[in-house]
């Protein structure tokens, strides 16, 4: 078995971490908003503004673990993760419901149908065909929601007290010999000439 990894490394892992996602989700959300709000999908603008909420979460935390040393940033970020998953799982919710009661008009517009009607492909047993694959397609991004944001969120929360111990541990103030890489904030000598993680020049 591996030794587990030092507490600096598991804080630089979930900086990592938070950080790339917390982007991502601010970039993807902030595009779906913007073409939600051009196509007059209101549904559509709310939910990607949420959801960009929650990314702005992740780098909350992320900007409290790294640039003022605080462990309160953890709950952020597990807090960030369950807030983009029950925004996802309210609009699939919502989509599933007008799905099943508005039928195969809830997720297609009057231009698309009267397309496949002219062409012969719209009968009902492909209007049905149509309606099974947006159920299974919903379901399936709601599992892997509930397994990637729940499966973080977990991740984050037992972290917490390893990423505590790398902040109050390893900082500058608790040892005198140590100093932090401007670069990639891991901690390192203050005799080194650079940093052995990322090369940065020390001096």
């Amino acid at each position: 078995m591996h030794p587990p990894p030092l507490p600096e490394k598991t804080l630089a892992r979930v900086l990592r971490l938070a950080k790339l996602e917390g982007r991502s989700v601010v970039l993807i959300a902030g595009c779906g908003t913007i073409i939600s709000m051009l196509s007059a999908d209101l549904l559509g603008a709310v939910i990607g503004l949420l959801a960009a909420g929650a990314g702005a979460m992740m780098l909350l935390g992320a900007k409290l673990l790294e640039k003022r040393r605080q462990p309160r940033g953890m709950e952020w970020l597990v807090r960030g993760e369950l807030v983009l998953l029950c925004v996802i799982l309210i609009y699939i919710a919502i989509r599933l419901g007008q799905l099943i009661n508005g039928g195969v008009n809830a997720v297609t517009s009057a231009e698309f149908r009267s397309v496949l009607d002219s062409v012969g492909s719209w009968g009902p047993e492909h209007q049905r065909a149509f309606v099974q694959t947006f159920k299974l397609l919903y379901g399936a991004v709601a599992a892997v929601s509930l397994l990637f944001q729940g499966g973080m969120a977990y991740y984050y929360h037992r972290q917490r007290a390893v990423v505590a111990a790398a902040l109050a541990g390893t900082g500058p103030a608790a040892n005198p010999m140590l100093t932090s890489c401007p670069a990639c904030r891991h901690t390192v000598s203050v005799q080194a000439p650079t940093c052995p993680h990322c090369g940065h020049p020390l001096k």
